[in-house]
């Protein structure tokens, strides 16, 4: 059953954050109350909160891709992303295979978490818009994995348009992408609705799932910030 979608998305940059682990609302605190950016993201360099402790990179039998990468660092043969700026050091990539095989889906579920705030945070940086790139949320239930929601996400590339590479032919459908007119971009905060879980005291996961609508061409999603709650803002220079 798709469900229509309640997200509030504000185009605006969330730079700054230290992120180190997933929260998922385990400790039981005023819905209001800002969680504690450092409780958000990948600082810690593994898939812990999806249940993969010590593990960077993972293929789900969605025969996609699943990576915690680093700031700097070259994940795509299009060109810029290594001039991406994250909230912390690290982000969670998903994609298709390395073929770019549209059939090839990035998967990642979290721990099951019963919600103890108002809202649940997603903030995403994608390679490409909506041509390129499809993405979803569902929300599951932790003990049978039915699925209570879906719902189908803007894509949001928060201004950036990365490059060709040497040798790399146009792509078809997406002439921004040249050689030479890069743009940086910025993460883009979506917020999800699940009070109703949260006044059932009912156990969740949230999945997340990602693949291109390109052969041959594996766009990527960039994710940090994955809250139960609203992220509080960072210090000032942290």
């Amino acid at each position: 059953m798709r469900v229509a979608v309640g997200i509030v998305a504000l185009s605006v940059p969330w730079a700054g954050c230290t992120d180190s682990t997933i929260f998922l609302g385990e400790d039981v605190v005023s819905p209001t109350q800002g969680v504690d950016p450092g409780e958000c993201g990948f600082e810690d360099g593994d898939l812990a909160g999806f249940g993969y402790p010590g593990e960077t990179e993972l293929t789900p039998d969605e025969g996609g891709k699943v990576q915690i990468v680093e700031e700097g660092s070259d994940f795509s043969a299009l060109v810029g992303e290594d001039d991406l700026w994250f909230h912390g050091r690290r982000a969670l990539l998903l994609r298709s295979n390395d073929l770019g095989d549209v059939l090839s889906v990035g998967v990642i579920t979290t721990m099951a978490f019963v919600p103890r705030r108002a809202v649940f945070v997603v903030d995403q940086l994608s390679e490409v818009g909506e041509d390129g790139i499809a993405l979803e949320l569902r929300v599951v239930d932790a003990a049978t994995w039915d699925v209570l929601e879906v719902h189908d996400l803007p894509i949001h590339t928060g201004g950036y348009v990365p490059e060709l590479g040497p040798g790399h032919d146009e792509i078809e459908g997406f002439p921004e992408i040249t050689h030479f007119d890069g743009e940086p971009g910025s993460f883009v905060r979506e917020t999800f609705d699940l009070g109703r879980y949260r006044e059932e005291e009912r156990r969740i996961r949230v999945q997340l799932r990602q693949h291109t609508r390109v052969q041959d061409n594996g766009f990527f999603t960039l994710l940090d910030n994955l809250c139960d709650g609203v992220p509080a803002d960072p210090v000032d220079g942290v």
